[in-house]
């Protein structure tokens, strides 16, 4: 589930600025820099997909072990 409470975007902003001052310091064009943040957006967007496909199998798991210990026996 994601946080989008004020302060949480506060804090996604404040870190995007830090990110985009650092790759300015180091030389990196804006057309870089976009490729860059686009690039890390796409991860995390991979990234949470994997985590809830993980937590999905999971649950299932956990749902068929539940049916199996509460099933009555045969």
């Amino acid at each position: 589930m994601t946080d989008d409470t004020a302060e949480s975007i506060r804090d996604m902003i404040n870190h995007m600025q830090s990110q985009i001052r650092s790759l300015q310091a180091l030389g990196r064009s804006w057309e870089n820099i976009a490729n860059d943040l686009f690039s890390q957006h796409r991860h995390l967007k991979n990234e949470s997909r994997d985590e809830a496909r993980v937590g999905a199998d999971a649950v299932r798991h956990d749902d068929a072990k539940n049916r199996r210990h509460f099933s009555a026996p045969s």
